[in-house]
């Protein structure tokens, strides 16, 4: 597992955890001087890779993906788009990590979010910039005050409009929203992230977020409320696992140590809704089970 480790270069950052990881790590070779000697650091030890990737990336303003064996770090819109393989395997980590079943579908990025906002009171920081452009001023909070900033494309005319602030020890929420405000601009957290937009942007893109869960929730609703007739006696739980896949229409995905197990599971249901027939299969198998994007996984517990 990754260890801690202080402020350092993102060049020096992505080295160390080079050493835990199983795949080679790359960085983007179009990535500018600054961003790659911009100083991040990893407060926490014991992370898994993965959440360890994410904070480090995501302190420099980047993301990261794996890329044909191996793992590259670079600017979200370039990255290669993450194998449908690979995210069903982070959901069923995620959801061996979350404990049992129910409608498991947490708004993205929720704890990330609640780290990001705790940052901006506690993070203390000096600003001083004369007529500097945005874009250099969003790097200098990315760099000193460890998160991850993007400008919003509705925003991007603004990128170069010129900057004067001077502010001392200021919490880092109150030095940004001096800087974006100076330029007719606003931030909100989204989704781990600090978003730089207008305030109107900002408003219509959080109307359609809320709009869009809110549609997710409607159409979980209703997948688990579907009824379901099963009659399984000594099934093993791969045939039920592929027998329910083709009954409900979706994939339904076993971890790897669910999969090699020689579980066999009895149960008969009539009718019975689809939620209560996956609380009662994952008692008789004993593996959790979650919902996500319409993908029903089970996870050895």
């Amino acid at each position: 597992m990754p260890c801690a480790f202080a402020a350092r270069p993102l060049t020096e950052a992505v080295e160390t955890l080079r050493a835990s990881s199983p795949f080679p790590i790359e960085l983007e070779r179009e990535l500018p001087s600054e961003v790659l000697a911009a100083p991040v650091s990893l407060d926490e030890a014991g992370l898994d890779l993965e959440t360890a990737l994410s904070r480090v990336a995501g302190a420099a303003g980047l993301g990261w993906a794996l890329d044909a064996a191996r793992i590259l770090v670079g600017t979200p819109e370039r990255l290669p788009p993450v194998p449908e393989a690979l995210r069903i395997q982070r959901c069923l980590a995620q959801l061996a990590r979350d404990g049992h079943g129910e409608e498991w579908e947490k708004p993205a990025g929720l704890e990330a979010n609640a780290a990001l906002r705790a940052r901006l009171v506690s993070v203390t920081l000096d600003v001083s910039f004369r007529q500097a452009p945005l874009t250099e001023a969003l790097a200098h909070f990315r760099g000193a005050g460890g998160v991850a900033i993007q400008l919003a494309p509705g925003a991007a005319g603004q990128a170069d409009a010129p900057v004067t602030v001077e502010l001392r020890q200021r919490p880092l929420g109150i030095a940004l929203r001096a800087v974006v405000e100076a330029v007719g601009l606003d931030f909100d957290v989204r989704e781990g992230r600090l978003l730089v937009d207008f305030r109107s942007g900002l408003e219509a893109s959080a109307a359609r977020d809320a709009k869009e869960r809110s549609a997710r929730s409607e159409r979980l609703r209703a997948f688990l409320a579907q009824p379901i007739t099963v009659d399984w006696r000594e099934k093993p739980l791969r045939e039920a696992a592929a027998e329910l896949s083709r009954t409900l229409g979706v994939p339904v995905v076993l971890d790897e140590e669910a999969w090699l197990r020689e579980t066999r599971v009895t149960l008969l249901a009539r009718e019975l809704d689809l939620r209560s027939t996956l609380d009662l299969l994952a008692r008789n198998s004993r593996t959790a089970w979650g919902v996500l994007e319409g993908r029903v996984g089970l996870v050895a517990r």
